[in-house]
């Protein structure tokens, strides 16, 4: 099992105008959100290739802390300067946020220690000429696109984009605001995940579909265990995730099992298309 690297990634939100390349595409999908959200492109090479993931990379020296490696990444990838210079993790607006911490699975090759910032890109003249112009720089990205929230989902789930899982549970947490305005109001109570950190634990079902437990989830602790003593342990007995009839009530001792979970099938390209969060847990509701 190899040792998570400390990197960072921003998500940079804006309103529809701000990223819309016409004002026909922007009014054409103004009735659902109001506003995108920045995701870059992967190379086929690297790590996460071909996939869209939101701009960041590995924590470097010259660094100052997480929050100055998730700018100074998206500098670098997109060209969009969010700072005062790209030696600097001064915002040109403040108002940026830590909502998730995730770690890469501990049966994966390469493993990172992830601090997802989100910053709402006000509408003003400077930057929205800054996010009109972003595109991908050369090197590890091929491209670099705005999504809505449902529109993300919904591709995702119609197999037209590929996620990993902290990218999806980001905007499934973000396709509870609607309205930019009201992102930006009450963006600061976003938690994607529900606890202090996030170490996905994935195992396989019966039915080959890819289970991703996250912490609260009933089955989390047992499947971490068997993990840890054997990092090759990736198909798990359907009983042990209480996926069978009354195999939860001797575990449990309950009706229903406390669920935390992204149900999910592997996608050909990397990633996952199809995801879907189930979530009857009881978590701490902590910051990430």
């Amino acid at each position: 099992m190899s040792l998570p690297r400390l990197s960072a990634s921003l998500i940079v939100t804006a309103p529809l105008l701000a990223t819309a390349t016409t004002s026909a595409s922007a009014s054409a999908s103004a009735a659902a959100y109001n506003y995108r959200v920045l995701m870059v492109k992967r190379a086929s090479t690297g790590s996460f290739e071909s996939a869209y993931v939101f701009p960041g990379g590995v924590q470097e020296s010259q660094d100052t802390g997480p929050l100055a490696c998730a700018l100074r990444e998206t500098h670098e990838e997109t060209g969009l300067l969010l700072a005062n210079s790209p030696a600097s993790n001064q915002l040109q607006q403040p108002g940026c946020t830590q909502i998730g911490r995730w770690i890469t699975p501990r049966a994966q090759k390469k493993r990172f220690d992830t601090r997802f910032f989100l910053l709402n890109v006000a509408d003003d003249q400077a930057l929205a000429a800054q996010l009109a112009s972003a595109k991908p720089q050369p090197g590890e990205l091929v491209g670099l696109d705005w999504f809505r929230p449902d529109q993300a989902l919904e591709m995702n789930r119609r197999a037209e984009l590929a996620l990993f899982p902290p990218q999806f549970y980001v905007f499934h947490e973000l396709s509870r605001f609607r309205r930019w305005q009201d992102l930006v109001a009450h963006g600061a109570s976003i938690c994607a995940g529900d606890a202090d950190r996030v170490e996905p634990v994935l195992c396989k079902r019966s039915d080959g579909a890819v289970v991703g437990l996250l912490p609260g989830d009933a089955a989390y602790g047992f499947v971490e265990k068997a993990q840890a003593a054997d990092d090759s342990a990736l198909h798990v007995d359907d009983a042990d995730l209480f996926c069978t009839p009354d195999t939860h009530k001797h575990r449990q001792g309950s009706e229903q099992p406390r669920l935390h979970r992204l149900v999910m099938k592997r996608a050909p390209s990397g990633g996952f298309h199809d995801i879907r969060l189930l979530k009857t847990a009881v978590t701490s509701g902590s910051k990430l």
